[in-house]
């Protein structure tokens, strides 16, 4: 089943140029430099990499993976990577040229024909088109099934969350609707084998979770939505993850000035009937979880302790109504932040995820099968290593893994994203690709992933853009 994390950026902490960018003409500029490069537009490599990593625990504004780059000037030049030159480290320092006009910009798109799509080494991507019915500086997920149906939610132009949803991989969607008039504050979302689960916190009179659901494949345009308040009252996140056959966990966080707080649980079966919500562990953290084909659901999570930073696994065999005793692993170096959880074909767990402490680099992006046969937790995997700012990852239905991340450092502008994969369950990844159309400014895109394909979503200024990707223009 698919899950999303939303990326919240908020207003105080992203900065943006003081100049007016259109975003689509940015991404489109930063296209078709790789096929019709413009005077003034760098076709090369990133400068070299400085990142930083997320913030630490979740705070009312923010859970998850949540890009808060400080004082960062959002640089005004549209460059995007090439093929990274097949290098296994991030690109070398090289400098980009002269802003292009907008004039210069318009004048080199209407002279130039808009490819179907880049063939990037051993991937092809389509070129970013904008999501409709999506606007404005709040947060936003995105999740896929592996028949290719398509979901995206974040904030609009008119406040609230909307909701915009295709049944074929992105390359049209069905009309967008309004999920509710309150902004989207930790904004999660799952994907079922017919279902579509969305949560937001609300913090009014009182603070609680919101989850909206609907079947996605009953063809209604747009679906049938109903609304649950979450019980009890006081949670200010709740992570979804959906079942095989219907059933749903929520993961819940109460924050509390003591122990009474925590990761709490509830879960439903498809009459969405919850359970009440019993606490795993405190304090309460971005986790993730999955339901295995061995009937037991998994979630891991990272915790800080006194004696260092871990990575935690549990499960449970009744549906949620108890939990294993956790089996732990030692970070790599840092804080474990917000693994993605994903079974493989031989039954086999893979974690992938960030690790490492927000100021003090390097942080590295690692993949850490786990076995569920001996319950034992197997050796880690390095992706990339360095000054990372955010990653985020997805799995085709077919078996390949991929992982974005993104380079940069709190006082410099970000320094490009990378897209690697992994064909053999995380043990070995491919060299770092460019995604075509991010522009020099944009960072941390969603990822999702239907059968064969990969979706990245990102925003640039208001508006969000969405590409594809796969293993040939064919298929694009």
């Amino acid at each position: 089943m698919a899950s999303a994390t939303a990326y919240s950026y908020p207003r105080t902490m992203r900065s943006r140029s003081s100049r007016p960018r259109t975003p689509t003409l940015i991404a489109v500029s930063a296209w078709l430099c790789l096929v019709a490069p413009l005077a003034g537009c760098s076709c090369g490599r990133a400068l070299t990499v400085h990142l930083a990593s997320p913030d630490a625990a979740p705070k009312d504004s923010q859970v998850g993976w949540t890009s808060t780059v400080a004082g960062r000037p959002a640089p005004e030049v549209a460059v995007t990577a090439d093929v990274l030159a097949q290098a296994p480290s991030p690109p070398d320092a090289t400098t980009a040229g002269e802003v292009p006009t907008s004039t210069e910009v318009g004048k080199a798109i209407a002279d130039a024909e808009i490819p179907h799509c880049v063939a990037n080494g051993e991937l092809a991507f389509s070129p970013p088109q904008s999501v409709p019915g999506m606007s404005g500086p709040q947060a936003y997920a995105m999740a896929a099934t592996a028949n290719r149906k398509l979901v995206v939610v974040g904030s609009t132009s008119g406040g609230g969350i909307n909701y915009v949803d295709s049944l074929d991989g992105g390359r049209s969607f069905r009309a967008s609707t309004r999920l509710g008039t309150f902004e989207p504050n930790n904004l999660y979302l799952a994907l079922g084998a017919d279902q579509v689960y969305v949560t937001s916190a609300r913090f009014a009179d009182h603070t609680s979770v919101f989850l909206v659901h609907a079947p996605i494949d009953a063809l209604v345009e747009p679906p049938n939505f109903q609304t649950i308040e979450l019980t009890p009252f006081g949670a200010y996140f709740g992570i979804p993850i959906a079942g095989p056959a219907g059933q749903v966990a929520m993961l819940l966080g109460y924050d509390t000035w003591d122990s009474s707080g925590g990761e709490f649980v509830s879960t439903a079966a498809s009459d969405m009937s919850f359970s009440t919500a019993h606490k795993l562990f405190w304090p309460e953290v971005c986790a993730a979880g999955v339901y295995h084909s061995n009937g037991k659901l998994y979630i891991v999570y990272g915790l800080d302790t006194s004696n260092g930073p871990i990575m935690q696994i549990r499960w449970s065999a009744d549906s949620g109504a108890t939990f294993s005793d956790p089996i732990t692993r030692n970070s790599s170096g840092g804080t474990v932040w917000c693994p993605k959880l994903y079974e493989l074909p031989d039954g086999h767990l893979l974690i992938v995820g960030q690790e490492g402490y927000a100021l003090n680099p390097p942080q590295r992006n690692v993949a850490v099968p786990f076995d569920v046969a001996n319950n034992q937790f197997e050796s880690t995997v390095i992706v990339d290593e360095g000054d990372l700012v955010c990653c985020n990852s997805a799995r085709t239905a077919t078996g390949r893994q991929f992982v974005a991340t993104t380079f940069g450092d709190p006082g410099d502008p970000p320094q490009g994203v990378t897209l690697r994969y992994s064909d053999d369950g995380g043990l070995s990844w491919s060299v770092p690709y460019g995604i075509p159309g991010m522009a020099a400014a944009d960072l941390c895109p969603q990822l999702a992933a239907s059968d064969d394909e990969l979706y990245l979503l990102w925003r640039d200024s208001d508006a969000y853009l969405l590409s594809r990707a796969g293993a040939s223009c064919d298929a694009l």
